[in-house]
């Protein structure tokens, strides 16, 4: 018995050795598909090739980062940043391309006024995308790769997103914003600072709902003493109450219009005896009287009749 199994132990360790084989191949041809996922980073560009890239013919969203090198946040945002650009990379078709952008705001001059007056950065980082020629702003408090991979797929068209149309100066030839009207870009800020205060209460009432509880009771509590002095006042001074309508009932209505009409008919009869005084008067002197008669006024004429 022992001579058959001594023979199949080179078949055996022969199959055992091109088994380990196959595992060791299908791993090295499975490395390099992960390494070239895991090298895909945000691209970084320029200031002129952001400005020429938001205004190229082909249909591409570009989700813009503008960092400053020494910015802390930036740096330590920086590693999501390129994750977020191969998880983009990797998901996305090419029909639907988003580009993973990232811009020193700091470098020049041009990356300056284009972070300063196109994108509107006040801090970093600041991330912005680029759709169809229009500027939409991230103004999410928080700052992850889930929400920020969310809003390039298309949560950027959710409704209440700042958005501003982008177009070319005439004069220097770079992007610009569109001008707003007065009254949108004071809807704009009403809305905005509408939605900080909703944002601020909610973050409040979240983290601290007894202090919650007490700032709404003052507040309906003061809403109500101020109701309360300004009727007290109105009584006070002898206004009518607040929601009162016009004192005026149809009687008094009825006799004040008969009035007026009475005043317009006596105003009319005395410009009526005016005349005819007038008249009698010229056809005297027409006839040679010897004294001249007064001019007749209508207050005259009232007092003799």
């Amino acid at each position: 018995m022992a001579s058959p199994v001594r023979a199949l132990l080179p078949v055996l360790l022969l199959a055992l050795l091109g088994a380990a084989r196959v595992r060791a191949d299908a791993d090295a041809a499975a490395e390099p598909s992960s390494s070239s996922s895991s090298s895909i980073e945000a691209e970084s560009l320029t200031a002129a090739e952001l400005d020429a890239a938001m205004f190229s013919d082909d249909a591409t969203t570009l989700l813009v980062e503008l960092y400053a090198p020494w910015c802390g946040h930036c740096k330590r945002f920086a590693p999501t940043y390129d994750a977020i650009a191969a998880a983009l990379a990797s998901s996305d078709a090419s029909a639907n391309k988003i580009r993973v952008i990232k811009v020193d705001a700091t470098r020049d001059d041009d990356a300056r006024d284009l972070a300063a007056k196109v994108m509107g950065v006040k801090g970093f980082p600041t991330f912005r995308l680029v759709h169809d020629r229009a500027l939409y702003e991230y103004n999410a408090k928080q700052r992850n790769a889930e929400l920020l991979i969310e809003f390039a797929r298309g949560g950027f068209k959710a409704r209440g997103t700042p958005k501003r149309s982008l177009t070319r100066d005439p004069v220097t030839g770079k992007t610009a914003l569109v001008p707003k009207p007065f009254l949108e870009r004071n809807l704009d800020f009403v809305r905005e600072e509408v939605a900080k205060v909703t944002r601020d209460v909610t973050t409040v009432a979240g983290k601290f709902p007894a202090a919650m509880v007490v700032i709404v009771s003052l507040t309906a509590a003061t809403t109500a003493m101020a109701f309360v002095l300004t009727e007290m006042i109105a009584e006070r001074v002898g206004l009518s109450a607040r929601g009162a309508g016009p004192t005026e009932t149809e009687s008094d209505r009825d006799a004040r219009r008969a009035w007026e009409i009475e005043k317009l008919e006596r105003a009319a009869r005395g410009t009526k005896a005016t005349g005819a005084a007038n008249e009698r008067r010229r056809s005297v002197d027409r006839e040679g009287g010897s004294g001249r008669s007064p001019p007749v006024s209508p207050r005259s004429v009232k007092k003799d009749a």
